[in-house]
C-alpha cells in the first residue's frame, strides 16, 4: 500500500510538472511567433516608409524644379580659403562631400586667429537644391533690420548678394553671411573681433574664384 501510493504521488508529481513544461514550451514558441511576426510587421513598415520618403523626395525636386548636379569638389573650394583673413593666420582647414535624402553637400572650413580673436569660416555648395536655400539659411527669407546700444542683427545686401550680419559689441561676437547666385553659402562667425574685422573678412573671400568653380 505504501509503494503504491509512492507511486501514486509520483505520477502526479510528474503530471503537474510536465504540463508546466509544456506549458512554458508553449510559452516560448508564442512568443518567438509574436517576436517574428512583429519583426515581419517592422519591415513591412519600413520599407513603406522608405517608399513614401522616396516619393516625397522627388515629388519635393518637380515643386522646385531642384536639378540634379553634383557639388564643387571641397579641395577646390579650400583652395579659394586665403592663408590670412581679417588680419589673422590661418591655423587650421578641413573639407568634405556628403549626401542626405538624395542631395549632396559640400563644405569648406578653415579657422583664423590671432591672440584671442578667432573666425570660423565656411563655404557650402549647395549644389542642385539653391531654390531651397533657405532650409540652410533662414535668414535668407526674412527682412532683420534690429540695433540697440551692445550691437545690431540685419539683412543687407554685400556685393550685389543677399547677406546677413550679426553684432554684439559688449561680448565682440559676431556673424556674417551671405548666399552666392542660389549655390554657395559663404558664412563667418567671429569671437572677440570688430565688426571691420568680420565685414573685412567676408569681402576677402574671392567670389569671382568661387563662381568660376561652375562656369
Amino acid at each position: 500500500m505504501k509503494i503504491n501510493f509512492f507511486l501514486f504521488l509520483l505520477s502526479v508529481f510528474l503530471l503537474v510538472n510536465c504540463g508546466d513544461m509544456a506549458t512554458e514550451e508553449q510559452k516560448k514558441a508564442s512568443a518567438d511567433k509574436e517576436f517574428k511576426e512583429n519583426i515581419n510587421e517592422a519591415k513591412e513598415d519600413l520599407g513603406g516608409a522608405i517608399g513614401n520618403l522616396g516619393e516625397a523626395i522627388s515629388s519635393l525636386k518637380k515643386k522646385h524644379n531642384i536639378e540634379e548636379k553634383e557639388p564643387v569638389s571641397f579641395r577646390e573650394m579650400k583652395k579659394i580659403l586665403p592663408d590670412d583673413l581679417g588680419g589673422m593666420e590661418q591655423t587650421d582647414n578641413e573639407g568634405q562631400t556628403s549626401g542626405i535624402m538624395g542631395f549632396k553637400f559640400s563644405t569648406a572650413k578653415a579657422v583664423y586667429e590671432a591672440d584671442k580673436a578667432k573666425l570660423e569660416v565656411k563655404i557650402i555648395d549647395i549644389a542642385g537644391i539653391g531654390k531651397l536655400a533657405s532650409k540652410m539659411a533662414d535668414w535668407s527669407t526674412l527682412d532683420i533690420d534690429k540695433e540697440s546700444k551692445n550691437g545690431y542683427e540685419r539683412t543687407t545686401t554685400i556685393d550685389g548678394h543677399k547677406a546677413y550680419e550679426k553684432y554684439d559689441a559688449r561680448r565682440q561676437k559676431g556673424k556674417v553671411a551671405m548666399i552666392i547666385d542660389d549655390r554657395f553659402i559663404v558664412d563667418i562667425e567671429g569671437r572677440n573681433v570688430t565688426e571691420d574685422q568680420l565685414r573685412d573678412a567676408i569681402e576677402d573671400i574671392d567670389v569671382r574664384k568661387l563662381k568660376r568653380l561652375v562656369d
